[in-house]
């Protein structure tokens, strides 16, 4: 993305931890893919129900209290619960590491 950010602040260790998270990498490879920069939470339970046996509902619940709030904290994205409405931000190392885990592990930007 052209508006990439800097991380705030963020260790290594952090970015790992948020990226060893199936939903947080499957949010972010969701935007790389789209051409949107917004979505709401709904069109990522969508597009997230296609790669998990999830209950709808139990995706929800997870996105909103553990996802997207540590996509938000890590400075990739901001999350709006009142509106439920998400903007990607982008940020080139973030960026940088999916593609190194699609190149080397396809399946896990998938799981």
């Amino acid at each position: 993305m052209d508006d990439a950010q800097p991380l705030q602040s963020t260790t290594v260790d952090e970015l790992l931890t948020v990226l060893a998270n199936h939903r947080c990498r499957r949010i972010l490879w969701y935007f790389r893919e789209s051409s949107t920069t917004v979505a709401s939470v709904d069109d990522l339970v969508r597009a997230l129900s296609d790669y998990t046996s999830e209950d709808e509902s139990q995706l929800v619940v997870q996105l909103h209290h553990s996802a997207l709030p540590r996509l938000d904290e890590l400075g990739v994205l901001e999350y709006d619960s009142r509106s439920r409405t998400v903007r990607y931000w982008g940020n080139s190392a973030v960026e940088s590491m999916m593609d190194a885990i699609a190149a080397t592990i396809p399946q896990a930007v998938e799981a």
